[in-house]
């Protein structure tokens, strides 16, 4: 804006927290106004916040100046509590807590950013000095915890408000992270992180079935694990396969191969699992009840209780097996990693530790061993679907 621009917006409540990113080019102005009166300004270098709940004017200024040559972005964040008064310059703050007194801000005005069409009514004490329009940006204004939309549409009224960013790609053109690309003055392209799409990345895209295709894995690090019960492990999902022989999950760290682990996948179309809880390698456990591939689906879930296994397929419990009654180890200590259909990187292996000495070779050679194949790695499934939101530990 310049020294004669401002904004209008309808009030948004009498408790009054206000944030901002601004980017001024003139040292001396006022840039945001709240009827009579609550006013954050730019004096001198410096950012003061003053208000008056009708019986006196309280005042609080920033300890850092402000880049008044525009070359730096700033955050304010201002607002009160009763009387209490609090600015927030770049993470920087200040604090007053005035004497007792009047804790209602009583206002009948809508609220100016930027300035003020006319200085008339303006309270004497509003702004240190002349009052002056901001010359300068402002973006991200939160007020009372709503954003508000510094545009033509978005306000009530206004004057010489431009945009400031001076291209098509003004702030949050593109949503969630998306990156913005000027193709003209007036039409831009964003590219969208994962999981968003849409012309300007509005529009989720969450995951909810994943496709594998032999050569593909997904890594899931679970954010809850310092705090999971290790003695107890429940985990399900819906899948379904176009191959009999593959890796579906894979529980586990496998930096070593004595490290803990749970995996699960198929061999000759049957469910195939190994539970391993701090001892060599386990013994697998297998279902050779009904073939679980050929592109129908099928609920897994699987239970670990200390030493007990159970799992279910479609409801129908089919494994059931005490892997250490003595109970030496009772806990799965995974790490906190999962692996999907795959694992990160492959290299053909035959014996764990060789080669670069990846981690995922060591998980590679394990499977082998619990499935007895020559193959040169575990085919991946098909389709895994719902195993995040329906993981549970």
């Amino acid at each position: 804006g310049t020294q004669s621009s401002w904004m209008s917006f309808p009030l948004l409540g009498v408790k009054h927290r206000t944030e901002l990113a601004s980017l001024a080019h003139t040292s001396h102005l006022c840039f945001l106004y709240l009827g009579d009166f609550f006013s954050l300004s730019l004096t001198s270098g410096f950012m003061q916040l003053r208000y008056n709940l009708g019986d006196r004017t309280v005042q609080l200024q920033s300890a850092n100046g402000v880049d008044a040559g525009g070359g730096s972005w700033h955050t304010v964040r201002a607002g009160r509590q009763g009387t209490r008064g609090y600015l927030i310059l770049d993470g920087v703050e200040e604090r007053l807590d005035p004497p007792p007194g009047m804790a209602i801000l009583d206002v009948a005005s809508e609220m100016f950013v930027g300035g003020v069409p006319t200085s008339d009514n303006l309270p004497a004490d509003a702004v240190e000095g002349e009052p002056i329009g901001f010359t300068g940006c402002i973006r991200e204004l939160v007020v009372n915890g709503h954003q508000l939309d510094l545009s033509e549409t978005g306000a009530l009224d206004g004057a010489n408000v431009g945009d400031c960013d001076g291209t098509a790609c003004g702030f949050h053109v593109c949503r969630n992270g998306g990156h913005c690309t000027a193709v003209s003055s007036e039409a831009a392209v964003c590219t969208c992180p994962p999981l968003w799409t849409g012309m300007r990345c509005e529009r989720d895209t969450s995951l909810r079935s994943a496709g594998f295709l032999g050569n593909s894995f997904l890594k899931y690090r679970d954010p809850k694990y310092p705090s999971r019960t290790l003695t107890y492990t429940k985990i399900a999902f819906n899948f379904t396969s176009s191959s009999s022989d593959g890796l579906v999950l894979w529980m586990g760290k496998v930096e070593y191969e004595d490290e803990d682990y749970l995996a699960i996948g198929l061999h000759d179309g049957h469910l195939k699992m190994a539970v391993t809880l701090g001892e060599s390698l386990s013994i697998p456990l297998v279902h050779r009840g009904a073939r679980l591939c050929c592109e129908k689906w099928h609920h897994l879930e699987v239970v670990q209780n200390r030493t007990a296994v159970e799992a279910f397929i479609d409801g129908k419990l089919v494994v059931f097996e005490d892997i250490d009654p003595s109970e030496q180890y009772v806990a799965l200590d995974y790490g906190g990693i999962f692996y999907f259909g795959g694992f990160e990187l492959y290299r053909n292996t035959s014996e764990p530790g060789s080669g670069s000495g990846s981690c995922t070779e060591e998980a590679h050679y394990i499977w082998r061993r619990i499935v007895k194949t020559s193959q040169s790695k575990p085919p991946a499934l098909k389709s895994v679907a719902h195993y995040v939101k329906r993981l549970k530990i």
